[in-house]
């Protein structure tokens, strides 16, 4: 904050000495996660208010304030700013007094307080403002080495949209001045501190801004491509790789980048190619001219789609535009790379629980068994003194223990199926049926060991040790 009100109290002359002041902070903004205040310190105790801080007569402030607020809203971090400065205040905030709403009047102030609410709209009405704040992911200079022309270009991400910020804090225009941003085929302007709307010089004007060199070049630039995955094994490929394809309609290679694999339906491993994946769908375009394809472009297309809930819209709109189903012969190409963040994590996540799945499952069953086993085990030795008094009374070995496996047999089988029944019909899993039966098999595996070994028991030592 020091450096950056430092930095806008310089005459814009000197400002190229100290024009690092603006990119010092993204060298440690990581570390912690920080708040941008222009708090009520700022204007109290003999400080000037905000707009006094501004360099230059009382017509030269104001661009430097809306400059100053819009690097603000543009710098990652959450923001604060005290009351009387969206309105331009003089006067240094005193508790005892209310706000000096009466400079509304005066147009300067008024042009202020109306970019400044304009500001807050686009802060909440972009995500990519605020979701990615604290990750590097979220922000990257674009341009922050034009010492000399006090340029500083950024970029803010979010995982729905990219926003760039261009800001020229000299007193001059800079003529000719290019940005290269890369994957970009042109901008749309959303906001401009110079609108005449907000005390600038120049008519707003929101027009898709396309590259003119960009199509000059667009063959360097790699094509999205969605690829065979038996293709892809075979020449020892993953997504995100990039090779050259022969391209007949070019008599030459073109680079490819693999976004996207499916597998093949018949014999043949297929390449799709999106070739005019540059235009947008007509449901995300404001103007036009961005859902035409350029000239020369190829009959296919791809669309990203960044939740599945675009996927009905995408289906009414080739619907409306006559296209066939992919892949029948005689329609045209279309691919669809749906990149719906939130899908992807639903689908990694059952990808681990599947995983956990197929680990416990083996485990279930082992213990199924080794339950059936020890139940039927403790069930028949719980009866040993039965067994020798049946002996004692003289009945057949064969029999007694026979009489007692099929009692067994029969008692498990009557419980196994009725719990069977009524966990299948809760549950509505057939592999329950599957469980119950290691769990027969075992337990009639256990009892039938339990009386073999029962039965080899001295029936005197029994008797005694009963008696």
């Amino acid at each position: 904050m020091n450096d950056t009100l430092s930095y806008f109290q310089t005459p814009p002359q000197m400002r190229p000495q100290h024009y690092h002041k603006l990119t010092f902070s993204m060298m440690y903004f990581y570390q912690e996660r920080y708040l941008l205040p222009l708090s009520h310190d700022e204007v109290v105790h003999g400080k000037a208010t905000i707009l006094q801080k501004m360099h230059g007569d009382y017509e030269e402030k104001f661009p430097q304030a809306r400059a100053l607020y819009c690097y603000m809203m543009a710098h990652p971090g959450k923001k604060l700013n005290f009351m009387g400065n969206e309105i331009g205040q003089f006067r240094e905030w005193d508790e005892s007094r209310e706000q000096d709403w009466n400079l509304l009047r005066y147009p300067k102030h008024d042009e202020l307080f109306r970019f400044i609410r304009d500001l807050n709209h686009l802060y909440l009405s972009h995500s990519a403002l605020w979701q990615e704040d604290d990750r590097e992911q979220g922000f990257r200079w674009l341009d922050c080495h034009q010492e000399e022309r006090c340029i500083y270009a950024m970029e803010r991400r979010s995982e729905k949209e990219r926003l760039v910020f261009v800001f020229n804090f000299s007193n001059q225009t800079q003529d000719g001045y290019q940005l290269p941003v890369e994957g970009c085929t042109g901008l749309r302007p959303i906001l401009s501190t110079e609108w005449e709307e907000y005390g600038g010089g120049v008519e707003r004007d929101e027009s898709f801004l396309s590259d003119p060199g960009y199509h000059e070049n667009w063959s360097q630039t790699p094509w999205p491509c969605v690829a065979s995955e038996r293709w892809m094994k075979e020449q020892n490929l993953s997504l995100g790789d990039e090779i050259p394809v022969n391209c007949e309609m070019l008599s030459g290679a073109v680079p490819v980048k693999i976004v996207g694999s499916f597998n093949p339906a018949g014999g043949e491993d297929n390449l799709y190619l999106p070739l005019s994946y540059w235009c947008l769908p007509p449901w995300d375009t404001e103007d036009q001219r961005e859902s035409v394809p350029p000239s020369g472009s190829f009959p296919s297309a791809c669309f990203t789609l960044d939740s599945a809930y675009h996927l009905e819209a995408f289906r009414e709109y080739l619907a409306q535009e006559g296209y066939n189903q992919p892949g029948s012969n005689g329609s045209n190409r279309v691919t669809v790379v749906l990149n719906d963040h939130i899908f992807n994590q639903t689908v990694q996540a059952l990808n681990r629980y599947i995983t956990l799945g197929q680990i416990l499952f083996p485990v279930l069953f082992i213990l199924m068994g080794v339950l059936g086993f020890v139940v039927s085990w403790l069930m028949v030795n719980g009866r040993r003194m039965e067994f020798a008094i049946m002996r004692g009374m003289g009945a057949p070995k064969k029999l007694v223990f026979g009489s007692f496996f099929l009692e067994q047999v029969g008692l498990c089988l009557m419980g196994s199926l009725v719990s069977g029944l009524v966990v299948s019909v809760w549950s509505g899993q057939p592999m329950v049926w599957l469980a119950i039966a290691v769990f027969v098999l075992c337990y009639l595996a256990g009892c039938a060991l339990a009386v073999r070994t029962v039965g080899k028991t001295n029936i005197f030592a029994l008797l005694t040790q009963g008696d």
